[in-house]
């Protein structure tokens, strides 16, 4: 009696492949958005030094000029006119001077809403500038006669920066990161069905024809191709179908 042989054709992947494809998708976008967030965090540091060189440098600056002024004739007039070339520099939103008492001698610009501006404190060192709203830092430098810290304490200068860069910069490392994580979970989850595709279709092919050899159809065969694993697998599916149609009921 001759026998057709039927050949058993591929599906369309059941849970295995899906829960592979999901499980690769998740752990590309997890990589994807780690390094977007540590490359994000190192650019928010790197302009979060700048700014905090730059106000350390500008209250430096005008601590120095100011114990000038303040030893002069016009040292209240002088202040002022420190004050106002200050607001002249870029992203200084206030400049404030204090005598050695902390009472206020002159104040440039306006704090804007939600601002608290800090108390003065004569004597006090501060490298690290103090959140004061929403976007400000307020930078500290105590105003001396020389350039000793023992130096005799004249005063103080207060300067209000805006760190509207650095939160602009933020959003922005927030957005890009979202777009990028997006996009590539998008790319990464088709690229991963596929790959669960191609890893699935043998595993399911040898499937259904054991289903079918169990219903007593001893005519499935499995296409096999090349010597890989996977190969050999279906060469010795095959065999054992013969063998098994082969041996007497």
């Amino acid at each position: 009696m001759s026998h057709e042989v039927s050949r058993v054709k591929l599906s369309l992947p059941g849970g295995f492949a899906a829960r592979l494809a999901i499980a690769t998708s998740a752990l590309i976008a997890a990589v994807c958005l780690t390094q977007s967030t540590i490359l994000a965090r190192s650019s928010l540091d790197h302009l979060q030094r700048h700014l905090t060189e730059r106000g350390n440098a500008v209250a430096g600056y005008l601590a120095r000029e100011a114990a000038t002024a303040m030893r002069g004739r016009h040292g209240v007039e002088s202040l002022q006119q420190l004050a106002e070339q200050a607001q002249a520099q870029g992203g200084v939103v206030y400049t404030r001077f204090f005598d050695a008492r902390g009472l206020l001698l002159v104040a440039v610009g306006k704090p804007p809403p939600g601002t608290t501006p800090l108390p003065a404190r004569p004597g006090a060192v501060d490298t690290e500038p103090v959140s004061v709203g929403p976007a400000l830092w307020e930078f500290h430098t105590p105003v001396r006669a020389g350039d000793s810290p023992s130096a005799e304490s004249l005063g103080t200068v207060a300067i209000g920066v805006s760190i509207e860069p650095l939160a602009a910069l933020g959003r922005y490392a927030v957005r890009t990161a979202v777009i990028w994580t997006t996009l590539l979970l998008l790319t990464s989850l088709a690229a991963a069905i596929l790959l669960a595709r191609a890893i699935t279709r043998p595993l399911t092919t040898l499937a259904s024809a054991a289903d079918r050899i169990a219903g007593g159809d001893f005519d499935a065969r499995v296409v096999a191709h090349g010597h890989d694993e996977l190969a050999r697998v279906g060469h010795s599916f095959n065999a054992m179908v013969d063998s098994l149609r082969a041996s007497p009921s």
